[in-house]
């Protein structure tokens, strides 16, 4: 899921859409993960460097 190019934290719309790359490793690594409880009750798992958009409409 991504934001469609004019989403706003007031008016926020998701699509859909194929993934163009993705990083696989070839051996065992560490990648510190931050969980992110919404107030809805959901959770997000991202690593560390996983762009996220704030209350303050930035990254």
């Amino acid at each position: 899921m991504a934001l469609t190019p004019g989403s706003n934290l007031d008016h926020i719309q998701l699509r859909t859409g194929p993934t163009h790359s993705y990083t696989a490793e070839f051996r065992d690594s560490h990648h510190p993960i931050v969980e992110l409880r919404m107030a809805s009750g959901g959770l997000l798992r991202v690593t560390v460097e996983h762009p996220v958009v704030n209350g303050s409409a930035g990254w």
